[in-house]
């Protein structure tokens, strides 16, 4: 199963329909290209499943972990299931209430993957199965990472004989991060709202912080090459995504400072310090 899955790419997309307060895990979208047939990589996954759960069966925890062919359609595509139950596993109430409001965690307490062939090379897999419908969607139109222009400048400036390759959008997690924050921040003035009270100074600050992270765009490129002793990793970060952080932070430091005048000295005055140094 290793063999068959290092040979191929992952492309990781984050819903377009994603809810901001629910974090970026449930709501990604996976897309993996392979050099063999996805068929044969089901087949072992679905012997994998139950090898796993004997395996925590004989160290004492009690893991079900279940695979199911064909267990819906989604997107025109009929779709697996992987199911990954956590009630059984010795754990306080409280642990167990926390997996169960966790979006990552359905009712039980129990995780469930859901993946589906597209064509002979391609697999989609996801947390549930209307991202599945997304992927597919994505699938065919054409609009993957395989033609993106950020990878693909990126790509050219790391060594060609490398291992294994990760790109990774920073703008995107960057809004992501921001979005999750604004809808909290709004939650809370909303609540002080019907509460009487009086608005969160932090809705602000929050707006003003969303128009200038969505300054940061572009992509890092990783890679990694093996050897005999050991393992050498490259990283490599364009110059405009460090510029585009580099004057967000500034236009940030400003906004913080309140419109301080030259020199941040009350009066307008900048000090001056001595003519050598």
């Amino acid at each position: 199963l290793y063999s068959l899955c290092s040979s191929g790419a992952e492309g990781g997309y984050l819903s377009n329909t994603a809810a901001p307060t629910s974090g970026a895990m449930p709501n990604m979208i996976a897309i993996d290209s392979y050099q063999g047939d996805t068929g044969e990589i089901t087949d072992l996954v679905a012997q994998v499943c139950p090898l796993l759960t004997d395996i925590f069966n004989k160290s004492g925890l009690t893991l079900p972990i279940t695979y199911k062919s064909n267990a819906g359609e989604a997107g025109g595509l009929s779709y697996d299931e992987v199911s990954i139950d956590l009630s059984k596993l010795p754990l306080p109430p409280e642990a167990m209430q926390a997996f169960s409001s966790n979006p990552m965690w359905g009712p039980g307490a129990t995780m469930k993957w859901y993946l589906c062939k597209s064509g002979s090379n391609k697999m989609i897999s996801a947390m549930n199965p209307a991202l599945l419908s997304e992927g597919a969607a994505l699938v065919k139109s054409g609009s993957t990472l395989s033609n993106n222009a950020d990878i693909t400048e990126v790509a050219g400036e790391l060594p060609r004989q490398a291992n294994a390759y990760a790109f990774i959008n920073v703008g995107n997690y960057v809004q992501l991060a921001v979005s999750m924050m604004q809808a909290q921040a709004q939650a809370q003035a909303q609540m002080k709202t019907q509460d009487n009270q009086q608005p969160n100074p932090m809705m602000g600050m929050m707006s003003m912080m969303g128009t200038m992270f969505s300054q940061i765009k572009g992509s890092v490129g990783v890679c990694y090459i093996l050897a005999d002793d050991g393992a050498n990793m490259e990283i490599f970060v364009p110059h405009s995504l460090i510029q585009n952080a580099a004057n967000t932070v500034k236009m940030m430091m400003g906004g913080m400072m309140g419109g301080m005048p030259p020199g941040g000295q009350q009066g307008g005055q900048p000090q001056r310090g001595p003519k050598t140094f």
